[in-house]
């Protein structure tokens, strides 16, 4: 059985210590900062080669703790179709692509430890 990765690519409050290594596996969260810093030891060494030293790339990797999150809000689901007429608008007067099985907006978050 394939060892299960120790980190999640979306944060959340469980998932909050961040690091970010550009030529590696991008923005990516730990549930601690020891798992994040063991992960960074081994990103960190990918930067060096034996043939041309350290590449300057290295000091783009960073690491920190996210405070505020996105968060999905005022969530309308989609009408049924005979709701919504020929021109994909429902009664309310929004527009509706046909993929979309709602309407949200987006608010910034704050987590706690």
């Amino acid at each position: 059985m394939p060892k299960e990765r120790s980190y999640k690519i979306k944060p959340s409050a469980e998932y909050r210590f961040f690091l970010y290594d550009p030529e590696g596996d991008g923005m990516i969260f730990f549930k601690s900062e020891a798992e994040r810093d063991e992960h960074i030891k081994k990103c960190i060494r990918g930067y060096m080669s034996d043939s041309d030293g350290w590449s300057d790339e290295v000091e783009s990797v960073c690491a920190g703790e996210v405070t505020h999150i996105i968060k999905k809000t005022n969530i309308v689901p989609r009408p049924s179709d005979e709701e919504i007429d020929e021109d994909g608008v429902d009664g309310e007067g929004n527009w509706w692509d046909t993929d979309w099985l709602e309407m949200c907006n987006y608010e910034l978050e704050e987590i706690s430890a």
